[in-house]
């Protein structure tokens, strides 16, 4: 999100500006602001030079060049560490390049490593925004002296000069550094608001750090999308008083501009979703939302579809806080079409479909997904909390992002202890567990990087549309056989016993495979006709799907216990401890209550 967020914004901000100095007539600066915000462009990319050169200095620091101890990635958020100047030498040849490299291998540089890139990458989109805001503004006034060629290139850069101090390489100029940080999200939080809150309570209690490494740039992401949501806006204090003109002239132009991006944005947006080329949240069942993507699908992304019926998906919420736009108006298209007559009237309904939208947009943002596990894991202490920290003690491991994606391994993991989760991503442990299966028997693939591509595939094109058409669909099998668990058992082949149990449910020994008997089934004329519905609906899709898929699994769990005499001895014994418990019961309820022809005697009327 850093570096998509912040060349947004690099962007997007003087276009708001541009934008909004439309709207305002000349004796308001609009053309001044205009002029400014047209030579804001230039100036950014004349400043590509300085910012690479902040960003290596940023790196080396561990700190901000232009706003010292005040960017949160510098911070202990993220990885807990506290960035320290690294002992870098000056690189004259090869063996300083040893030296240095020596010099870093701790466990200190090396765990913070990824929160010091993103500060560095943070400061050069830092510098290029203040340079240009610097320089576009010297501009202006040398313009509005009369100034022209060399005599206005040498103010601007008189002004240039004034605005950094010369020893430390700090920002002077007050007003072009707070715009600067708007554009990377790290200004502070306005006092008395919840995020002002929740940031003083993280750091009074540094553990929270593992549940939210960062609160001042997601809540300023969360924060600026709000601003760009026409009409949702005005409920925002510090829009109403910049676009009502309390801030100041370029503040009501920047405000006018959010409005009209914004309103820009969810037009497309809504052309986009009706025409099925950005994905919503997609199903609130979560065993559902898994089938999805494991064919590669994608929540919150644009869609690209190739002749040969294979669909790429593009993740549009990494491009915050534009893609929050976008995101809100795609869950809205998508419940509407999911409840196209409804329950309510047609307003209540759409403020209902409004509402939902909006809850889902923002508990489906990737930076609040820490806080969205912690809270399961509160939940379930038992299963999804040792899950969680494993998964926090795997993020310590040094490194865990390249090794994830180094892995050899082509499948994604089933992990259900703390060990597991922990160990799971790395390389050669990761073979030793179960892989992850999809609801027709075959392992799910692990797919890296930000798009995803889901093959030309009938089942899984037509299981996809049902499940986001009508909400339903085919999910994994009960891992629970005779009141077993099949995940806790280890089978003598050392294999989990449910794990060959999916597998023989979707590739049965001597027949044809699950997924081949449903294409046959899908590509029939009689299956064309059915029309959609409920699984539990006869004559729907859904239902012949589920028929179909119920005689591969009642086939494959009798093909695991011809396989594996032990498991069939199990079975019974569970069943002889089930039967023996019953009867127990009953005799004890037996015991304790009157019999039958007792309790008629003392019902019978006495005369």
């Amino acid at each position: 999100m850093n570096i998509t967020s912040s060349a947004f914004m690099l962007a997007g901000r003087p276009t708001e500006k541009l934008l909004g100095s439309l709207a305002l007539g000349p004796k308001s600066g609009g053309d001044i602001l205009r002029q400014q915000a047209l030579r804001e462009y230039a100036y950014t990319v004349s400043a590509l030079g300085d910012g690479w050169e902040a960003l290596v200095e940023a790196f080396k620091r561990g700190d901000s060049i232009l706003n010292p101890h005040n960017t949160e990635y510098f911070g202990a958020g993220g990885s807990g560490i506290v960035q320290q100047p690294l002992p870098w030498k000056p690189v004259h040849g090869v063996w300083d390049i040893v030296e240095n490299a020596w010099k870093m291998a701790n466990y200190r540089t090396i765990v913070g490593l990824p929160t010091r890139s993103l500060g560095a990458v943070d400061e050069f989109f830092k510098m290029l925004r203040y340079r240009a805001v610097v320089q576009a503004e010297a501009a202006a006034k040398a313009n509005a002296m009369g100034l022209v060629g060399d005599d206005l290139r040498g103010h601007v850069s008189r002004e240039m000069e004034k605005a950094i101090d010369p020893a430390t390489g700090r920002a002077l100029n007050a007003g072009a550094l707070q715009e600067a940080q708007v554009s990377t999200f790290q200004q502070e939080l306005l006092q008395g608001t919840a995020g002002a809150t929740i940031q003083q309570v993280r750091s009074r209690h540094p553990v929270l750090t593992f549940v939210l490494p960062f609160v001042k740039t997601p809540i300023n992401v969360l924060r600026y999308g709000w601003k760009m949501t026409p009409g949702l806006n005005l409920v925002q204090k510090e829009f109403r008083e910049a676009i009502f003109g309390s801030k100041g002239p370029e503040a009501k132009a920047q405000a006018i501009g959010q409005m009209a991006l914004g309103s820009t944005f969810m037009g497309l947006a809504a052309a986009l979703a009706l025409d099925g080329k950005i994905t919503g949240a997609g199903p609130s069942d979560p065993n559902l939302r898994r089938e999805l993507a494991a064919t590669g699908w994608q929540p919150y992304a644009y869609v690209l579809e190739a002749d040969d019926g294979s669909k790429r998906y593009v993740p549009i919420g990494r491009l915050d806080p534009a893609g929050m736009a976008f995101s809100m108006v795609a869950n809205l298209v998508e419940i509407m079409r999911n409840d196209p007559h409804g329950d309510h009237g047609t307003a209540e309904r759409g403020i209902g479909a409004l509402g939902l939208a909006l809850a889902k947009n923002f508990t489906d943002r990737t930076f609040l997904l820490n806080l969205h596990q912690a809270l399961q894991a509160l939940s379930d202490p038992g299963a999804r909390g040792e899950r969680y920290l494993g998964s926090i003690a795997g993020n310590t491991i040094p490194l865990s992002s390249a090794i994830r994606g180094l892995n050899p391994d082509p499948y994604l993991r089933e992990a259900r202890s703390f060990i597991d989760t922990m160990m799971k991503n790395l390389p050669g442990y990761s073979e030793t567990l179960a892989p992850s299966r999809d609801a027709f028997g075959d392992p799910v693939w692990k797919r890296i990087g930000m798009s995803t591509t889901s093959e030309a595939d009938i089942v899984e094109a037509e299981h996809t549309r049902i499940i986001l058409e009508t909400g339903g669909g085919i999910g994994r099998p009960d891992p629970k056989f005779e009141g077993v668990d099949l995940r806790d058992i280890a089978l003598k082949s050392g294999r989990q016993a449910y794990d060959r149990f999916q597998e023989l449910a979707g590739h049965p020994p001597g027949a044809k495979s699950l997924k081949t008997a449903l294409a046959e089934l899908i590509r029939s004329d009689t299956y064309q006709d059915l029309p959609d519905g409920e699984a539990g609906v006869k004559g729907t899709r859904l239902n012949a799907i589920g028929r179909i898929v119920g005689k591969y699994r009642e086939a494959g769990k009798k093909a695991l216990i011809r396989e594996n005499p032990e498991l069939r001895d199990l079975l019974k014994a569970r069943q002889r401890e089930a039967r023996s418990a019953y009867l127990k019961s009953k005799e004890e309820r037996t015991q304790k209550s009157p019999g039958a022809k007792a309790l008629r005697n003392a019902l019978r009327p006495r005369h």
